[in-house]
């Protein structure tokens, strides 16, 4: 899913952009690799990862499963 952004205004170290829906979106500039103005327009790619989610939801299982053995034992 691909976001349409245009950049409204650079605030020190913050990049504020307006969606096309017209939500505000307010970045770290340092997250920006390029050079950018006000006017420009950006977009914004939306990605899910199945298999770190995975690989997060499984650690969190093991951590919460160890922390129940010591407290039984």
């Amino acid at each position: 899913m691909e976001i349409k952004l245009t950049i409204d205004r650079i605030e020190e170290n913050k990049v504020v952009m307006i969606a096309e829906t017209g939500q505000e979106i307010v970045i770290n500039k340092e997250l920006i690799s390029f050079d950018i103005k006000e006017g420009e327009v950006l977009y914004l790619d939306l990605k899910k990862n199945k298999k770190e989610y995975e690989a997060k939801e499984n650690l969190a299982k093991n951590l919460l499963n160890q922390i129940l053995a010591k407290k039984d034992g």
